[in-house]
């Protein structure tokens, strides 16, 4: 096996380590509480480290910004969306994930700059980065199966036909169709977060506002 195979392999390993631990939480709201004020979660990797240690961590952006091992490219953020189950995230830095940060990691070099170390990443470590970003993307569509979802999200592919359809109702009426709307997302394996009474009621209102 190749020094950069045996690499390869000693990040997959450890990052599968480190995931397994955000597993054994056990709990589908743990990544909802660690967001910080501006709803922003992040998977950050440390890529200065052999072999690369990870961590989740919020900021808010409007008023400290990055960390400077960010900004200059040590470590890496990943967006992680609201949504996103604590179970699938585990379990996609346990597959495809980690393969994606040990890739990552085999481009990544730091320099001096003359002012500052600086991370750099070859073409194809770059391209492993984006890919990482778009599969942590995909898990808000892909890991709410049993899992919460955000009440906005979920009615987002609905809310027109929802709108023609609270318009007129009573508050009788508004409070059935919230109740069928919930066990119609529970069926499926959601637990929608909001309220959806008050939502169709706002709905409602702003119908016939117009």
């Amino acid at each position: 096996m190749s020094t950069k195979s045996k690499a390869s392999t000693k990040a997959t390993k450890s990052v599968i380590a480190q995931a397994d631990k955000l597993a054994d939480r056990n709990d589908p709201l743990y990544l909802d509480r660690e967001r910080g004020p501006d709803g922003k979660l992040y998977l950050i990797v440390d890529y200065e480290v052999d072999p690369p240690a990870i961590r989740l961590e919020s900021w808010h952006r409007s008023e400290t910004g990055v960390s400077s091992r960010v900004w200059h490219g040590q470590e890496r953020n990943y967006l992680i969306p609201e949504g996103t189950d604590i179970d699938a995230l585990a379990s996609y830095l346990e597959g495809e994930g980690a393969e994606l940060i040990a890739q990552v990691a085999a481009g990544h070099t730091v320099e001096w700059n003359g002012s500052n170390h600086v991370g750099r990443l070859t073409d194809e470590a770059s391209q492993a980065d984006d890919d990482l970003q778009d599969g942590l993307e995909n898990l808000m569509y892909s890991s709410n199966e049993g899992g919460w979802i955000d009440l906005e999200d979920w009615l987002f592919w609905t809310e027109a036909e929802l709108r023609d359809e609270v318009r007129g109702m009573t508050d009788d009426q508004i409070k059935a169709k919230a109740a069928e709307l919930k066990k119609s997302a529970e069926s499926d394996g959601y637990l929608l977060d909001g309220d959806i009474e008050t939502c169709l009621r706002d709905l409602r209102d702003e119908e016939e506002d117009k």
